[in-house]
């Protein structure tokens, strides 16, 4: 049910429409001109150099400039991943490149699993194209994007009901490289780590009356060991991109079809935390692995989306959306915990065989629009969607202990030995199915120089766990509505203030198999926000100062005795932080920059009988400030750096703490023309101490007590050569 201050904030909002626009209607008549809402699902061309795009994305209200918007949001460009993604192929990419973001945090690259704001997402919560739950748990590709759009804080009515399985600290988007007005081909080479390589092709062109056809497609394969020991990785991406554009519609369609693999030491990265650990011990050497030999991992994934748009008018513009995904996980052997077992870093190993098949099928439709009322500019949207995701398992996985113990000084290993079959069994494990509307208003007033936002979404979700004969063994439904409310006040063309309220709802969390209550669904979650800030923009350089208030509610995993563990929901999370973020260019765009920094106290509250109350969040550290810049020293050299700081976590319910650590990227580049052909060479350094860490994770199987070693340094020489012209636009994008 709304509560009484939502229909108030309902009431107010309606009587300030009519009031100050119904009696202007006629005044739209039929004139067309383009609205300032941009889709979400094409992305222009980006100036060659830039870090960030200046437009920030807003989900359904498409692309605006950040100072109009009430909430912080960024796009990392194709060149910003370029520039600072560590190779790997294991997800270090992926994390390397959002962590340019002050919202964001790396944690298990391996997984890509990262946090926003203090709260943890996977795989399974990144959308594509605006369609969300798109990708796994594991590989996560970058190379096929032209951005990746970042929402920070629980955005659930700007993103719509694609994105109800999606984290709650907020979503991520990629965008799909998209054929640029000329032509081009570029082939990329790549030497990584000890014997990694990796080629790339890029290619694009429009074609047909007015270009208004294109296609773009890419290729990638990886393949070599990594800057890590005995851990070799092999994959194979291709994309493909066909859109069209008129005066009047949009379509768009993406095909990607993905093949990761990894073999040796993949896996020994991470390590739980067994209760006789009360201080924690230094990282060891970072080039180290610890797992098995003849550890192996194989998924495959393909995935399909189309968006479509067309403008009957400027006020009705019907939209539809459609995304399907399926991935599947080969018979493979998993290091799937590692346990430090003391102060003196032993470790014991134990792994289990699983194979694992997902698949999402999403579609979401409605229409928006944008009505000019004289005194007021009004834009709506008005959306349904439905979003289904079920995953199949293997067996019972069964638990192989493996000893003598290691340690993670000496090199000293366990007695890893294969394990005599690999799973082949799947069986349908447990489904999500939710389907909501959104509903969306922005007025706004003298210019845009006052905005308000009002809107609300709904969606249910339906739980369901299965036995092995496929029958639901538990049901669990649940629904809610979130509201949404924001206002933005600039007074000068380069300064806004704003404010704002965003919800999110997602369905409980399903204990795993180290559990005793195994496949139970716990209660549904619920994520508020509130967030006030100022944004300015100072010549070509945007920067944003925001405070935010999160509160979600939390689980917790219990000994109930003889080594077993129950998970059960306890209390809440609240985090209360202070983020500065910046992004432009300077000195005549030499100079391009991008970062910030994020103070987060991250508290337990209303705990069981408050045993926890007031302690930090394990695993969250309060502190991490991130710098990339590139700067063209010449037209044909051009340097790049990045300096990223994470401060110290608390593990154990405040028993010991991670500590801080600094790293630092280096790289050059130089550029020549050989018969009218640029050719780039690039050698770049990550890490380039070799700095050993812990990077503390948060496992919702362990209540956050773990920690994983942090990557080693890496060399990456590259030659790249770009043909039939470079593509340039006019799109406004700054650096």
């Amino acid at each position: 049910m709304v509560g009484s201050y939502l229909r108030r904030v309902l009431t107010v909002y309606a009587m300030t429409y009519f009031i100050c626009g119904a009696s202007a209607w006629a005044q739209q008549d039929n004139q067309e001109r383009q609205s300032h809402v941009l889709t979400t699902m094409i992305v222009e061309a980006t100036r060659e150099g830039a870090l960030a795009r200046e437009e920030a994305p807003a989900g359904f209200l498409g692309d605006r400039s950040p100072l109009e918007l009430p909430f912080v949001s960024s796009s990392i460009t194709e060149y910003a991943i370029k520039e600072f993604a560590v190779p790997g192929g294991d997800g270090s990419e992926f994390a390397s490149a959002l962590t340019l973001n002050p919202s964001v945090r790396d944690s298990i690259s391996m997984f890509s699993e990262m946090y926003i704001r203090g709260f943890r997402f996977t795989g399974y919560d990144i959308g594509i194209n605006g369609l969300g739950s798109m990708f796994g748990p594991l590989y996560i590709p970058t190379y096929a994007f032209e951005t990746i759009d970042i929402l920070s804080g629980p955005s659930i009515a700007y993103m719509g009901t694609t994105f109800v399985f999606a984290g709650t600290g907020g979503h991520i988007n990629y965008r799909t490289k998209v054929a640029r007005p000329e032509p081009q081909m570029d082939v990329n080479l790549h030497f990584f780590g000890r014997s990694g390589f990796t080629e790339q092709i890029d290619f694009g062109r429009r074609f047909g009356a007015s270009n208004e056809w294109g296609i773009r497609a890419t290729v990638e394969h990886t393949s070599g060991e990594t800057a890590i020991k005995g851990s070799e990785n092999k994959r194979l991406n291709i994309m493909v991109n066909l859109d069209r554009k008129t005066d009047t519609m949009r379509t768009n369609l993406a095909i990607g079809h993905f093949r990761y693999g990894n073999t040796g030491n993949y896996g020994g990265r991470g390590f739980f935390l067994d209760d006789a650990v009360t201080r924690l011990p230094s990282a060891p050497k970072t080039s180290d692995g610890f797992g098995p030999d003849w550890n192996e991992t194989d998924q495959e994934m393909t995935l399909v989306t189309l968006n479509h748009e067309q403008t009957v008018r400027e006020w009705f513009v019907p939209f539809v959306d459609f995304g399907y995904s399926i991935e599947e996980s080969k018979p493979s052997i998993l290091t799937s915990r590692l346990y430090l077992m003391n102060n003196a870093g032993d470790y014991r190993g134990r792994v289990r065989d699983e194979k694992l098949k997902r698949e999402t099928m999403t579609v979401q439709g409605g229409v928006r629009g944008t009505i000019d009322l004289g005194s007021m500019e009004n834009s709506y949207l008005a959306a349904v969607g439905y979003t289904y995701h079920e995953r199949g398992e293997s067996g019972t996985w069964p638990w192989t202990d493996f000893t003598p113990y290691g340690n993670i000084f000496s090199g000293a290993r366990p007695d890893y030995n294969v394990p005599a079959n690999k799973s082949n069994d799947l069986r349908k494990g447990y489904s999500r199915a939710s389907t909501g509307f959104t509903l969306m208003d922005t007025m706004s007033f003298f210019n845009r120089k006052l905005s308000l936002f009002a809107g609300v979404h709904w969606h249910d979700n339906v739980v369901k766990n299965y036995n092995r004969s496929g029958q639901v063994t538990q049901e669990v439904k649940s629904d809610n509505l979130n509201p949404t409310f924001g206002i933005v006040y600039s007074p000068l063309g380069y300064l806004s203030f704003f404010a704002s309220h965003t919800e999110s709802f997602s369905a409980g969390t399903r204990a795993s198999g180290n559990y005793v209550n195994v496949g139970e669904v716990l209660k549904p979650a619920k994520t508020k926000q509130n967030e006030i800030g100022v944004k300015y923009q100072w010549e070509q350089l945007v920067l944003t100062l925001s405070a935010f208030d999160i509160t979600q509610g939390a689980n917790r995993s219990v000994d109930v005795g003889n080594g077993d563990r129950l998970l059960k929901t306890d209390g809440e999370r609240r985090n209360k932080g202070l983020e500065f973020s910046f992004s432009g260019n300077m000195l005549e765009e030499r100079l391009n920059l991008i970062g910030g920094f994020m103070y987060l106290d991250a508290r337990q509250e209303k705990t069981d009988l408050g045993l926890y109350d007031g302690m930090r969040t394990n695993g969250v550290a309060n502190f991490s400030a991130t710098l990339g810049a590139t700067y063209r020293i010449t037209d044909s050299i051009s340097a790049m750096g990045r300096i990223y700081h994470m401060g110290s976590a608390s593990l154990m319910d405040e028993r010991f703490k991670t500590k801080a650590y600094t790293t630092l990227d280096l790289g050059l580049s130089y550029t020549h023309e050989i018969k009218d052909v640029p050719v780039t060479v690039s050698l770049r350094c990550f890490n380039v101490f070799d700095k050993a860490y812990w990077k503390p994770y948060q496992h919702p199987d362990t209540g956050s007590n773990a920690v994983i070693l942090g990557n080693p340094r890496t060399f990456q020489l590259s030659l790249g050569a770009r043909f039939w012209g470079l593509a340039r636009t006019s799109a406004r994008v700054i650096g």
